[in-house]
C-alpha cells in the first residue's frame, strides 16, 4: 500500500488552515492560543514572509514560516550586536522562524517535504534556521 501524498500549501492569517498551523505550533510550544495567533500575525506582516502547511491524508500535519531579516527585526538586532563589523553576513538572509510537525504525523516524510519546499521557495540567497538554545 502506498502512503498518501504530502501536499504543501501556503498559509497566512486569513487562510482557512491558519488555526491548524497555530495548533501545530502549540503542540511543541504550550501556551496561550491568543498569543500564538498574534505572534503568527506579526510575522505575516514582515518583509518576504512565507508560511506553508504540509497536509497528510488531507489534514494539516506540519507548518513552517519565516521572513527576511534586517534592521528592526528582533532576531537581526540581537544577532547583529554580537557580530559587530561582520554584520554584513546577515544581508539577504531569510530566517525560518517556526517549523514543526504534529507528533502523530512524524516519520512519514512530512517534515522533509515541508523543509524542501521552504528551501526551494525562500526568496533570499541565504537561509537560516532560528532555534532556541534549549531546543534539543
Amino acid at each position: 500500500m502506498t502512503a498518501p501524498p504530502i501536499t504543501i500549501e501556503p498559509f497566512a492569517p486569513d487562510s482557512p488552515d491558519f488555526p491548524a498551523a497555530v495548533a501545530v505550533y502549540r503542540s511543541y510550544t504550550p501556551g496561550d492560543t491568543n498569543w500564538a495567533t498574534e505572534y503568527f500575525g506579526k510575522y505575516a506582516r514582515l518583509k518576504a514572509y512565507l508560511g506553508f502547511v504540509a497536509k497528510r491524508d488531507g489534514h494539516v500535519a506540519g507548518m513552517g514560516f519565516g521572513s527576511q531579516v534586517g534592521p528592526g527585526n528582533w532576531w537581526y538586532d540581537a544577532i547583529a550586536k554580537g557580530l559587530g563589523p561582520r554584520v554584513e553576513i546577515l544581508r539577504d538572509v531569510w530566517a525560518l522562524n517556526e517549523f514543526g510537525v504534529f507528533p502523530e504525523d512524524q516519520r512519514y516524510g512530512v517534515g522533509s517535504a515541508l523543509m524542501q519546499h521552504i528551501i526551494d521557495a525562500a526568496p533570499c540567497p541565504k537561509l537560516i534556521l532560528s532555534v532556541r538554545a534549549e531546543n534539543d
